[in-house]
């Protein structure tokens, strides 16, 4: 079976959605504004899904026999059930808003562990006489905020630069000069 989709404002629904408030339906073939969408229904609670002041759908049950759906005790039980429902469908966007949000920054997370694996040397300056040099990178978190580079600006110099490009420790630069061979 095929529901059909109903516009915002068309249909028996139309009238709790914006005012907010239930209506009864107690012979819905007779109201022009009822859309058949279950063969054997002859009556029609539509209760508005509130959220707080704002109407995010509505619940439309029906029923075979004519004037049933009006009956006190359903109208309560049904109305405690769409305040229910309005909050859970909520938390549900909510949900899947976080977790989109989630997604977006763990591909961002991504994107500049790999830029920032691009800013480091990928090999060691060449062998010096009397002068090991070895390096790691190890961020305490996804990312780091170090830097470092070697430069060798003469043959007998080793420039080590350092730097903190999140603020956390103080900007250095260190350099030494080599002993002459």
């Amino acid at each position: 079976m095929t529901v059909p989709r109903v516009k915002l404002g068309h249909g028996s629904s139309a009238t709790p959605r914006c005012t907010r408030s239930r209506s009864t339906c107690p012979t819905c073939s007779l109201d022009p504004r009822y859309i058949k969408v279950v063969d054997d229904a002859r009556s029609e609670l539509v209760i508005p899904l509130m959220l707080q002041d704002r109407c995010i759908g509505v619940l439309r049950p029906r029923e075979p026999r004519a004037r049933r759906a009006s009956r006190k005790s359903h109208v309560e039980i049904l109305t405690l059930l769409a305040s229910q429902a309005a909050v859970a469908i909520e938390n549900a966007r909510l949900y899947e808003t976080i977790r989109a949000n989630e997604v977006r920054l763990e591909k961002e997370i991504r994107f500049a562990q790999r830029v920032q694996a691009a800013l480091l040397p990928t090999e060691l300056p060449k062998r010096l006489k009397r002068v090991d040099v070895a390096a790691r990178f190890a961020p305490a978190r996804e990312l780091g905020g170090d830097l470092y580079d070697f430069l060798a600006p003469e043959p007998n110099s080793l420039v080590v630069a350092v730097g903190d490009v999140s603020g956390k420790a103080c900007r250095r630069r260190s350099t030494a000069r080599l002993p002459a061979s």
